[in-house]
């Protein structure tokens, strides 16, 4: 229940784990359980992350806060408990349980295409798919992304090691489904993710067994990855060329006044946002074609006349009627999706969530709000956790007041970041020690990176590609700070820390 609940269904997640530990406490012999526990240290400090958060409690304020995120935090102590002290699965049955996890996972992406498709409702407003990662329905998509990845490596191992034929491309085959699959869902996170470890492996492999190849790989590799880069950033061609403000047209062709505004930088496809603005022109054109008003918001939430500036700029179309008339029905509705570059609409596309990016970039250069842009919230939030810490050095705010801080920070600094965008860190890192200090980040640290040296997993291939995927995510992402991603972190970690999952290839004579 528990492996096919991480891609599949919370309820399944939790209902295993719950079924885990009752069976845990029927089979009885507690004491013997409890010691057997105690004395593997290595679950003992990886279960200690958990300990933490009860620590916090006592000089916590907000005690529903922190009781809930101690809730979410169970997996990280109970799973560590009942692998270390129970008795230990066949090598036969620990692949099973990744059978079957890989077996959810292609189940999981197959609900998620049916959700494209249309087959299943999403659950966005009027059920509209209005961003291609609100596929994933069961889990966040970037959690989901770190699953894939775990599938991929997982199956990558079996087609190695497997001999027969027909097995090894019919692991391949799903193989390659993921990784199209992880480019379909737009998770920049994941494809990052796998995309660095595949090379710290392959630069390892190489490095071990063909040390001429490595240093050919060491120089095209970031060959290859600068020529992509600048490609992609002379296609999005972020930098719009000068104008004199002085030689635009006054008025439109219907003989109404232009607006525009010469402090703005903001560009889409290298054209200014804030020219060749005729407001009375676009508010009449523009609710008679859209169900969606001037005056309301999109489907995003967003104001929907800035959504349809972007739009039109991105085109090079005038803010004006004849811009609107320009554009086709397919257009209007991504509009009122909330999508604000024509580039953006090709849903399943990876240059399409790259342009997205870079106009991410481009909009943190131009000093305009980060709210709803990936990149310039994302450091908004670093920002923040970072001045909590400093007020906060040694212990942290406690496990409860997270929440409250970073309201009072944001509110501190003033941040241009509108109320619904004021998130946490979005960095596990950070999280830890707005919580807990400089000295939880020192331990969680330790529980991180001690325990592989101390069973000497570092060149396990499940436990290193398992390890690398979870920590490059807690770079961006609040990995344990949700029960999904708890368990996530969790279960594969005391997982394979804790079992031997490589097969012995039996020694043969010539």
């Amino acid at each position: 229940m528990l492996v096919v609940g991480l891609p599949l269904s919370m309820f399944l997640m939790s209902l295993g784990q719950l079924i885990l530990f009752g069976n845990w406490l029927w089979e009885g012999h507690l004491k013997e359980k409890i010691l057997k526990f105690w004395n593997n240290k290595t679950a003992v400090i990886i279960a200690s992350v958990f300990v933490f958060h009860l620590i916090g409690l006592l000089y916590t304020s907000d005690f529903n806060y922190g009781f809930e995120d101690v809730r979410k935090k169970v997996p990280m102590f109970l799973l560590p408990l009942i692998i270390s002290s129970s008795e230990q699965l066949s090598l036969k049955k620990l692949h099973q349980l990744l059978h079957l996890f890989i077996a959810a996972l292609i189940a999981a992406t197959f609900c998620c295409m049916a959700v494209f498709y249309g087959y299943i409702p999403t659950n966005t407003p009027q059920h509209v798919l209005i961003d291609m990662r609100d596929i994933s329905i069961f889990i966040s998509p970037i959690r989901f992304a770190l699953l894939i990845c775990i599938g991929i490596f997982t199956l990558a191992y079996y087609i190695y090691h497997e001999n027969k034929i027909s097995r090894k491309l019919f692991f391949s085959l799903l193989t390659t489904w993921l990784i199209v699959f992880m480019i379909i869902l737009e998770s920049i996170t994941g494809l990052v993710v796998l995309f660095t470890v595949s090379v710290i492996l392959l630069i390892y492999l190489t490095w071990k067994q063909h040390k001429k190849i490595f240093f050919v790989m060491l120089l095209l590799l970031p060959i290859c990855v600068f020529i992509y880069s600048d490609y992609m950033i002379h296609q999005f061609d972020k930098k719009p060329p000068k104008i004199i403000f002085s030689t635009l047209d006054k008025t439109t062709t219907l003989g109404n006044a232009y607006y525009n505004d010469t402090t703005s930088t903001l560009s889409e496809n290298g054209h200014y946002v804030m020219t060749y603005i005729c407001w009375k022109e676009l508010d009449s054109v523009w609710n008679k074609r859209s169900t969606i008003k001037m005056d309301q918001k999109d489907l995003k939430g967003n104001n929907i006349r800035y959504t349809l500036l972007r739009f039109l700029a991105s085109k090079n179309y005038r803010k004006d009627a004849n811009g609107v008339n320009e554009l086709t029905a397919d257009e209007i509705f991504s509009i009122q999706k909330g999508i604000p570059n024509y580039k953006y609409q090709h849903f399943g596309s990876l240059n399409a969530r790259v342009y997205e990016l870079l106009g991410d970039i481009n909009n943190l250069e131009s000093g305009e709000n980060p709210s709803g842009h990936s990149v310039s919230q994302r450091i908004a939030y670093w920002k923040a956790a970072i001045g909590i810490i400093k007020k906060n050095p040694l212990i942290g705010v406690g496990t409860g007041d997270v929440k409250n801080a970073f309201a009072e920070e944001y509110n501190r600094e003033k941040s241009p970041l509108s109320i619904r965008w004021r998130l946490r860190s979005h960095n596990q890192y950070l999280a830890i020690g707005v919580a807990f200090g400089i000295i939880g980040m020192a331990w969680f640290f330790f529980a991180l990176f001690y325990p592989p040296w101390r069973e000497k997993k570092y060149f396990n291939y499940f436990f290193i590609t398992f390890f690398l995927i979870a920590i490059l995510s807690m770079l961006t992402e609040d990995t344990l700070e949700t029960q999904a991603g708890a368990t996530f972190f969790a279960f594969f970690n005391a997982f394979f820390l804790l079992n031997d999952l490589t097969f012995k290839k039996e020694k043969t004579t010539k």
